[in-house]
């Protein structure tokens, strides 16, 4: 698994987690329990809850950037 495949299943289990039980109750520990991941790895990509938004903002962004539709109002690009 790549990083990106391995980030973006972290941060789907967060976000699961959290719309169930609320952000309280997100870790990367709980995390990677919920998505099947090793917590080792998982530590050395996302030292703190934080850094899951923080990933997950960039990412969004990278996706915005990269697969922009080239046609319509240049507000929407």
């Amino acid at each position: 698994m790549n990083d990106t495949d391995f980030d973006s299943s972290l941060i789907a289990a967060a976000f699961r987690i959290a719309g169930r039980e609320g952000w309280m109750r997100v870790s990367v520990v709980a995390a990677c329990r919920e998505a099947g991941l090793p917590l080792a790895r998982a530590r050395t990509r996302f030292p703190s809850r934080g850094h899951i938004l923080v990933r997950f903002g960039q990412m969004a962004d990278q996706h915005a950037l990269t697969d922009a539709a080239a046609d319509g109002p240049i507000r929407d690009r």
